[in-house]
This record gives structure tokens, C-alpha cells and sequence, in this order.
């Protein structure tokens, strides 16, 4: 992990900001990579010749060595431009998201029915606090000094943003909040989360030039995350970047 550091005499409050990412869900146990979806949504059954094909077409991608979810997102737009519209484009889109929602719905209840069963166990509890509060451990002495004068004199917050669609974080910071007798942030989840609208797609409409057909709004929002946010939920980007933006260390 890289620290970003902004270091003031004059600190007062010293935010601290979390960005979380798969490896959270996958160091838990939890099967929320690609492949995990991708093996078992190949093999459910296909409502219609145009789902069939698409499964087809993605277990061609095995040779391509599709690993993680940037590598489906970047496969999808290529293979946009082999669809003869955008119907069928986002025929594609909504049945492979359909079935990733309740994968990942099954493997987070998995995940959340554990932690709560766990979450007055002391060494546990403890390893997270160790992970939150000793987060530097590992990096060069002189940035580690940095951080430690800085929080030496500080009210410190810590902040998390996510880009997982999942709450197992979310039940962690609920557990550590009881077994410490203090606040946590709510994490921020950048992307949506499980039972919500959830962003799943390239970065902008840029990476879908070269289709043979137009994109509507309909198609923008069903794959493209920056329109997707700005029409359904944008006040979760905002406080993202102002989470960033008031960052002592990230």
C-alpha cells in the first residue's frame, strides 16, 4: 500500500483515509473475484439465444487470461462492437450483473453471519485495531516518523472509502464500534453496495467508441460508471473527494 502524506505544524485534526479494495473480501475467505462469478454464470441456465452466445463468447476469453474485474469490463466493451444493438448490449450487461448481485449476496451473508458470531472475539478485534492504528508499520523510518509526530498531536478521524459492493467492512467497523465504545466513520461505497444501485462498467464512454450503434442514456447508465453516478447517485462521488481532498494521509 502507498501513503500520501501532507504533513502541517499547524494539524489540529489528522484525517486518516482507508481505501479498500477486493483483497479486504478475499482475505476474509469470501469468492468475490471474477473468476468466482464467472465459473459458476457460465454454467446457469440462459434465458435466451442471445445470453447463450454472450456466455459462450466470455468462456472463449479464458485464453486471454481474464483475472480480474477491470479484464471483464474492458472485454465487455470490445465485445460490444461485435452486437448488432444496444438492446442486446444491455440484455448482456443486466443478466451477467443480475446473477453477480446475488453471488455476492450469498458470499457477504456468509461473511456477515461469521463476523457478527466473532465480533466480541478479543484477538480478532485486536488484529483490526492493530491494522487501523498501526497501518504505517512496514514503511521507510522518516515516513513513519512523519505519520507518528502528526498523530502525536492530533484528534485523529479515519475515513474509509470502498470499492467493494459488499458490507463485510461495513460489519467490521459496526463490530469494533461496539467492542471499543467508540465512533467509526460509515464507509463510503464508491461504486454502490449490495441492495442498492451498484456501478459496474468502463470509466467513460470513450472506451465504448467503435460500436456500430448509438448509446442512449439507457446504455450509458447500464455500463458506463462516471454517467451511471452523476444520474443516480452523486453526492457519493462529491463526499468521496472531499474525503480525499481533507486527507493528512491516505
Amino acid at each position: 500500500m502507498q501513503q500520501m502524506i501532507k504533513v502541517s505544524s499547524e494539524t489540529k485534526q489528522c484525517n486518516i483515509t482507508f481505501i479498500i479494495g477486493n483483497g479486504f473480501d478475499l482475505s476474509l475467505g469470501m469468492k468475490t473475484k471474477y473468476t468466482d462469478v464467472y465459473a459458476d454464470y457460465i454454467k446457469s441456465p440462459s434465458s435466451s439465444d442471445i445470453i447463450a452466445n454472450f456466455k459462450k463468447e466470455l468462456k472463449s476469453k479464458e485464453a486471454n487470461n481474464y483475472e480480474k474485474w477491470s479484464d471483464f469490463e474492458m472485454g465487455m466493451a470490445e465485445y460490444a462492437k461485435t452486437l448488432p444493438s444496444e438492446e442486446v448490449f444491455v440484455k448482456c450487461v443486466r443478466d451477467f450483473k443480475g446473477y453477480m448481485v446475488q453471488h455476492l449476496q450469498e458470499e457477504n451473508n456468509r461473511a456477515i453471519e461469521w463476523i457478527r458470531a466473532n465480533g466480541n472475539n478479543q484477538a480478532m478485534m485486536s488484529e483490526l485495531s492493530r491494522s487501523l492504528e498501526q497501518f504505517y508499520d512496514g514503511l521507510i523510518p522518516n515516513d513513519v516518523n512523519k505519520m507518528k509526530a502528526m498523530m502525536r498531536k492530533s484528534n485523529i478521524v479515519r475515513d474509509y472509502i470502498t470499492f467493494n459492493y459488499t458490507t463485510s467492512l461495513d460489519e467490521f467497523l459496526v463490530a469494533r464500534v461496539r467492542h471499543n465504545k467508540f465512533l467509526e466513520s460509515t464507509p463510503i461505497h464508491i461504486h454502490g453496495k449490495l441492495g442498492s444501485d451498484i456501478v459496474l462498467g468502463v470509466d467513460d464512454s470513450e472506451q465504448l467508441s467503435g460500436i456500430s450503434y448509438s448509446l442512449t442514456k439507457k446504455g450509458e447508465r447500464a455500463f458506463v460508471k462516471t454517467i451511471f453516478n452523476e444520474q443516480f447517485d452523486i453526492a457519493r462521488v462529491e463526499s468521496a473527494k472531499k474525503v480525499i481532498h481533507d486527507s493528512s494521509i491516505i
